[in-house]
């Protein structure tokens, strides 16, 4: 069998479904330090993150994000080259 990247963000080993931009999408919701610049100004610290597919979140700077019942808004994508990226977030 051949597994597409999809299959790493199944909600029966360790993705969660969340709402991205009005979209379903399952992803790997984690807490992580992360480095971050927003303007000009470098930030790091632990933010909520969401690790999916690169598709699933094209487009998707600064929307809104629902994860059992809590709300964030995406604050910077960062792409790891292999089709994975990871979004950076804060609570709302």
């Amino acid at each position: 069998m051949i597994e597409t990247i999809t299959d790493f963000f199944d909600t029966d080993d360790f993705a969660t479904a969340c709402v991205v931009g009005g979209d379903p999408v399952n992803a790997i919701f984690t807490l992580e330090w992360v480095e971050v610049t927003l303007g000009q100004t470098p930030y790091s610290g632990a933010y909520p993150t969401l690790t999916g597919a690169a598709g699933d979140f094209a487009g998707k700077q600064d929307a809104i994000v629902t994860i059992n019942a809590a709300t964030y808004k995406i604050i910077d994508i960062q792409p790891d080259g292999t089709g994975v990226v990871k979004a950076v977030m804060i609570e709302q």
